[in-house]
């Protein structure tokens, strides 16, 4: 059986992610960013990086930044998101719908995807 050959369009999370995933499966991958570096990763380029996902304390938030060791640190309190919250921001955009299933997935399983983007080298600085 031959290796797949994925080829990836764009650089924003949801591509890098997909990428990622297409590796770990085994494939070959090419990323295709028509823009220049100064424009690359998609919509992270106008969100500053920023993301909601759910977390409980800010221990949590520790093995995620790309440094750890910062010495602010021990002195920064980044709170909780916690999913409760994370569920009830998603339902102020649902017009008064319940929570889709895959809303549901977002905010169930937001950290443990950070965490694997994480493991992938994908680190962030906090805001």
């Amino acid at each position: 059986m031959s290796k797949k050959q994925i080829i990836v369009v764009g650089s924003g999370n949801a591509a890098m992610s997909a990428g990622i995933a297409a590796l770990e499966a085994g494939a070959d991958v090419l990323m295709r960013e028509k823009a220049g570096p100064d424009l690359a990763g998609g919509n992270t380029k106008y969100s500053a990086g920023a993301m909601r996902f759910a977390y409980d304390a800010s221990k949590d938030l520790i093995p995620l930044l790309s440094n750890p060791e910062d010495p602010r640190i021990p002195n920064t309190d980044f709170g909780s998101y916690t999913r409760e919250k994370f569920a009830a921001d998603l339902l102020g955009f649902n017009e008064g719908r319940d929570l889709s299933p895959e809303q549901k997935t977002l905010v169930d399983e937001s950290y443990d995807a950070v965490r694997w983007l994480a493991g992938h080298g994908v680190t962030y600085e906090p805001i």
